[in-house]
């Protein structure tokens, strides 16, 4: 087995790999979600909950959560999905602890998660910059945008597609965006990003839904993923 270890709180641990020339092609498209059983990631999740009174001070979190493929089974279309599981870890001496299931299919078209019995497209092949889709496209529950019907279109895109990433200390040499969902406004922020890389998968993802923001007294919460490690 090998494995392939990001230490992003380190800054002396770094990728050592040659820069990689990524053409927008389906096959180059698939290694931006690599999936097998047994791959697993661990991620390092920051979150802060603005209660929107300013005599109470925010709630900030951070605790690890893994992501492992256990196995595959045929969905009822005779496609192949992998099973995944989320686990949580609350403190470094603590152990991981079952969050909950969901799974994965992957094909010609682009990537689905299956959460609750809903379908989701999280990246559509092939990964072009400026690529729209519709997050709703199989469902009229909302995942993703918290914040408007859920029988309305939720729009995604592709920013910086093929392109370096930096982030804490660690640079990924190809890497695409997805958002999910964007409104800015001197009221409102509202966002879900989600950060992929070539051959490792999803490292780095930031969740931010505040009201009142520029006031004395902001709403909401803001939470991102951080990869420390992928195994596979």
């Amino acid at each position: 087995m090998r494995i392939f270890t990001i230490v992003l709180l380190l800054a002396f641990v770094t990728f050592g790999c040659k820069k990689n020339e990524v053409a927008p092609n389906n096959s180059t498209s698939y290694d931006y979600y690599p999936i097998d059983v047994g791959h697993n990631w661990i991620y390092l999740v920051d979150s802060i909950v603005l209660h929107g009174n300013e005599t109470q001070k925010p709630d900030t979190f951070s605790y690890h959560v893994k992501i492992t493929i256990d196995t595959t089974f045929l969905g009822a279309d005779g496609i192949t999905n992998y099973k995944v599981t989320k686990s949580i870890q609350r403190s470094n001496q603590s152990e991981f602890i079952f969050g909950s299931n969901f799974s994965v299919q992957k094909n010609s078209a682009g990537v689905t998660h299956n959460i609750q019995d809903r379908r989701l497209p999280i990246l559509t092949f092939p990964i072009i910059e400026n690529k729209e889709w519709n997050g709703n496209l199989y469902t009229e529950k909302d995942e993703w945008n918290i914040y408007i019907r859920s029988t309305q279109e939720l729009e995604c895109y592709y920013t910086n597609s093929h392109e370096e990433f930096t982030h804490n200390s660690t640079t990924y040499d190809s890497t695409c965006t997805v958002v999910r969902f964007k409104e800015s406004n001197i009221v409102n922020e509202r966002q879900s990003l989600e950060v992929y890389a070539n051959h490792i998968g999803l490292v780095y993802k930031r969740f931010e839904n505040q009201e009142n923001r520029h006031t004395d007294d902001p709403k909401g919460c803001i939470y991102t993923y951080s990869l420390l490690s992928f195994e596979k």
